[in-house]
This record gives structure tokens, sequence and C-alpha cells, in this order.
């Protein structure tokens, strides 16, 4: 694996599936390319998947000697982009100050899961809340072992509360932590994978998992004996994915996926907060939907990219 190398492009790719997901229609009517297309756009929130994973793997060679410092940077690198867009949605209409309030705290991704506002942000505050704990774990009783005995908790913790709740929205978040951990101990494996080994590995696992997520997270979405169990399915995909990618970004330079990697947490914010306003602006003078999905992920790049260099300015984001 070469993922402290690659991370940025990867990144890319999660972004850009993230984008297709939410604002791309599918392509073509009818036949092998109206199918592949179809598939595609329905599956790829894997993209979310990526940012899981990756998100495990690089909190390994993150400064968390100082827990406070970390999730100091950690806070300060998520919260306050989440804060101006859950303002330009009040300002939108499309939310009140109290339901905002909520969504900023977490409570809302318990209460609606996927239907809460940037739900993706609070999930992943409570992965870098967690992250350094595991990792004390981890030096103690080495990658694998750590591995399996979190993911056997994991496994009764699931089950507990699938028997318990009856809401089962949070399991958005709950079913990504399998994924979250494999990252954390794919780190292990940082630089001891040569190129002749993960490609054809990663294409094996792209291949296999993405037939999982045809069978179980395409039209039909498994979810027994959990809630969202699809969401486990998909992991080989990702896998295939993440060492396929990082295989190939090895080899060439991606320019356009390093970009849009380098501003994926703007990309994620901005195309929920404004990206169906976009298309529903374009769609009437574009008369297409692809061209105004088009034209509102351009807008949605530029946004992002625009909105990065602003907070950059900002002094005590900095730190």
């Amino acid at each position: 694996m070469n993922i402290k190398t690659t991370q940025k492009p990867l990144l890319g790719v999660a972004a850009l599936l993230i984008l297709i997901f939410h604002l791309l229609p599918i392509l073509w009517t009818g036949g092998f390319l109206a199918d592949v297309s179809q598939f595609v756009t329905l599956t790829a929130y894997v993209g979310v998947d990526m940012f899981f994973f990756l998100a495990g793997y690089m909190t390994v060679f993150s400064r968390t000697g100082s827990y406070l410092a970390y999730i100091k940077r950690r806070f300060l690198r998520i919260y306050p982009i989440f804060i101006v867009s859950g303002l330009v949605y009040i300002l939108l209409g499309s939310a009140s100050l109290g339901s905002m309030l909520s969504t900023w705290l977490g409570i809302s991704l318990v209460e609606r899961g996927g239907g809460s506002f940037l739900w993706f942000l609070p999930s992943v505050m409570v992965v870098y809340l967690l992250a350094p704990l595991y990792l004390k774990l981890q030096r103690k009783l080495g990658a694998l072992r750590s591995l399996l005995l979190s993911l056997a908790v994991w496994t009764g913790l699931a089950f507990l509360l699938e028997s318990v709740l009856d809401n089962h929205s949070v399991n958005i978040f709950l079913m990504r932590i399998p994924v979250t951990l494999l990252g954390i101990y794919f780190a292990s494996l940082e630089g001891k994978l040569k190129l002749s080994v993960r490609l054809p590995i990663g294409i094996l696992l792209l291949l296999g998992g993405i037939a999982l997520t045809m069978q179980f997270g395409y039209k039909a979405r498994l979810s027994e004996p959990l809630t969202y169990m699809f969401y486990v399915t998909a992991i080989p995909e990702v896998l295939g994915l993440v060492m396929t990618g990082d295989a190939l970004f090895s080899l060439i330079k991606p320019r356009v996926m390093s970009f849009l990697g380098g501003i994926s947490l703007e990309l994620y914010c901005v195309q929920m907060t404004v990206g169906p306003a976009l298309f529903g602006m374009f769609i009437p003078v574009l008369r297409d939907k692809w061209l105004a999905s088009l034209a509102a992920i351009l807008c949605v790049v530029l946004i992002s990219k625009l909105l990065q260099l602003a907070m950059r300015r900002i002094p005590f984001l900095k730190a």
C-alpha cells in the first residue's frame, strides 16, 4: 500500500462518486450503457465508504500523541465548514435554526440517519474522537488482533441495538464502522505490498465486490439481519477501489482527481447544500437533465475551491 502518497487522488475518486450519486442522472436510456450508467449512479454511495476507510487509514499517521490537540485540529477542519453550510441551508429556507442545532450536535444523525443534513460530518468526527483510543489498543494487541476483537464487539453491539431499538437510523453510520476499522488495519501494510501484488488483488476485489454490490446493494438493498447491512457487503468493492486506485495512482499523477481530492470536504458540503438548487436553476435554461447536472457539478467544484480559499484566510482555522 502506498496511500500516504496516493491519498489525495483516492479522495478525489470518492468525491466524484458522491457527486455522481447526488447530482448526475442516468446518462443513457435502454441497452447495456443504460444498465451500466444506472448501476454506477445508484451505487456511487460507496464513495462515502471510501471516505471512512481513508479516514481510518490516515488517522494512523496523524499526530495523536496529544489527544486534545489532535481533536482540536480535527474539529477545526470539520466543524467551521459544517456550521457555515448549515447557516447557508437556513438562509435558503431549507431548515430552521433549531433543527440545525440538532444537526450540528449529532442528534439528528441518531434520529434521521442519512436524512440528517451532512450526516457524514458528525459521523466522521466520532471516528476521530475514538481513533486515538483504538490506536492505543492496537499498540498493545497488534493490528490483526485489535481488528478481530473490535469487529467482534461491533457485531455484538450491532445485533443488540437492532433488537432493542425501534429506530435504526444511526445504522447508516454504524454499518460503516467495519470499513473504518479495516482502514486502520490496512495502514499497517503501508509500504509493504508491491505494485505487482496490490494491483491484481485490487482488481479481483473490485470485480467480486461489484458482483456483491449488484446482488445486495443495488435495486434490492440488504437490510437483514441488520438494517443497512448492504453497506457491509460493499466492503470488498471499497477495498478493490482503494487498492486498484492506489496501484494506478502510484504509476500516474492524475491532476483532476488530485484537485478534487484536495477539496473533497468542501465538495461534500457544497453539493449537499446548494447542489439541488443549482440543478433546479439550470434545468429550465438548458432543458436537459445531464447538461444541467454537469453545469451544477462544475459550479459546485468552483464554489468548493473558493470556499476552501476563503476558509484558509481565517487565522484561527490554521491551528
